[in-house]
């Protein structure tokens, strides 16, 4: 499965929303992490600005322009349940409470 679709450059990725925990692994654009957030797109911007959230930018050659925003599922909740920006900055038991809150 392509990262992008060729035609018009969107995501592919189909989010479920059923699923009232999303699996931790999954990537999220930034209009769906500003939906799981609870806050506006300009709010998830400043955010991302203030290095408050962590997001990924794919880049191409160095330049990083025009490329979106992704979140990680895990960083997300880390953020919003610890205040935390990475995932990867939690102490064991905190990684341990979100792994038993994801399943």
């Amino acid at each position: 499965m392509p990262f992008f679709n060729s035609d018009n450059r969107t995501r592919v990725l189909n989010i479920d929303q059923k699923d009232k925990v999303p699996n931790k692994s999954k990537i999220l654009n930034i209009n769906q992490a500003a939906e799981v957030l609870n806050c506006s797109v300009k709010t998830l911007y400043r955010r991302v600005q203030e290095k408050q959230i962590h997001s990924t930018r794919i880049c191409h050659n160095g330049n990083t322009r025009g490329t979106p925003h992704l979140f990680l599922v895990r960083d997300l909740y880390a953020y919003i349940k610890f205040g935390v920006k990475q995932y990867s900055k939690l102490l064991t038991w905190q990684k341990k409470e979100l792994e038993e809150y994801f399943g």
